[in-house]
């Protein structure tokens, strides 16, 4: 398996399409410093913590889909061009196996991006002598990883069964957009059916308005939504598996 990830990586060199990532990356990284440190101009800072976590998985809805969708798509639109589906089940070789393959890759990637934002969480916290909160930060990490592995499952999959890459991409668009529109604020009952908005949907923090800016509060139903979430990513992985060894690609 590690040969095979380190094969996506080479792959990924010969394509180019990291940068593309970084600067969305980027991007989410200025919009997420620029509105924190705005508001903690106005809110008390024993709300800290929990309005930069709020911030910033209010942000990764608007630009993960996006992000994620264009990452699947790079990574296998090259085994659609090279015929790579073909070969593989001409010779009765494992067509999941390149799935998975490209599936820890992404998550790699999504780590890294995890990492990044959680240094900039840090460094603002530190900079404005806001309290940590492990729980919250640990919180924050988890529930990236797991709204992140839900949206790869779902565009490496539509990436896989279309060869036209668009589908996935547009989707990502729509996704993206949403979040943009909504700005995590949809009720719940409505966010669990929109993978997209699980950023949002697995949200450590409760967030209020008020009078004069926003109360925030731990989550009471935190660990019932991740418990949720893994159930369906379990449930998606089955039938994805299923479907690729059901189907030929080409």
């Amino acid at each position: 398996m590690l040969k095979a990830i380190n094969l996506e990586f080479f792959k990924m060199r010969r394509r180019k399409f990291i940068m593309p990532i970084l600067l969305i990356t980027f991007v989410g990284i200025l919009w997420f410093s620029g509105i924190s440190i705005k508001e903690l101009n106005i809110t008390d800072k024993k709300y800290g913590i929990y309005m930069l976590t709020s911030n910033i998985l209010t942000i990764d809805s608007m630009i993960c889909p996006i992000l994620i969708g264009i990452l699947c798509s790079r990574l296998v639109d090259i085994e659609h061009k090279g015929r790579t589906f073909q070969l593989l089940n001409t010779s009765r070789q494992s067509v999941f196996n390149l799935f998975t393959s490209k599936i820890n890759a992404s998550l790699i990637i999504i780590f890294v991006i995890s990492i990044i934002q959680l240094i900039t969480i840090l460094l603002i916290a530190n900079l404005n002598d806001v309290s940590l909160e492990i729980g919250v930060i640990s919180k924050f990490m988890l529930s990236f990883i797991i709204t992140s592995l839900f949206l790869i499952l779902i565009h490496m999959a539509l990436s896989f069964f279309f060869e036209k890459q668009s589908i996935s991409i547009v989707s990502a668009l729509v996704g993206s957009f949403l979040g943009l529109v909504t700005g995590g604020m949809l009720p719940s009952y409505i966010k669990i059916f929109l993978p997209w908005q699980y950023y949002s949907l697995l949200n450590p923090v409760h967030k209020k308005m008020v009078h004069k800016g926003f109360e925030y509060s731990n989550n009471d139903y935190y660990f019932i939504y991740i418990f949720i979430s893994i159930l369906i990513i379990i449930i998606l992985f089955i039938v994805i598996k299923s479907l690729i060894k059901r189907r030929d690609l080409t």
